[in-house]
């Protein structure tokens, strides 16, 4: 295991963007690194508790990698935009 993530800053597409092209939340993480740390310390069909999930970056990466997720947000609009996130994700299936 290295204790070195190289991927590209947090900018361009992968940040999500409002309707007035202003970013949906101010610290919005980058889906590669967290999927990496995701990958590096769980199992297909573990759980991942995020009690601060904003809109949702950690859920999207533990759907993607057949994990299952539990998230807390205080913010009503960013679990409503989390939700409807989650609901465009195709999730990786367990056999």
């Amino acid at each position: 295991m290295q204790n070195i993530f190289i991927t590209s800053a947090l900018q361009g597409k992968e940040r999500l963007k409002g309707k007035d092209n202003k970013a949906i939340h101010p610290t919005q993480k980058p889906l590669a690194i967290l999927k990496r740390l995701i990958e590096i310390s769980s199992n297909q069909g573990d759980v991942v508790l995020d009690c601060f999930m904003g809109v949702g970056s950690t859920a999207v990466a533990c759907k993607e990698l057949g994990r299952n997720f539990m998230g807390c947000e205080i913010d009503k609009g960013y679990c409503l935009f989390s939700q409807n996130r989650l609901n465009k994700i195709n999730p990786i299936i367990i056999k």
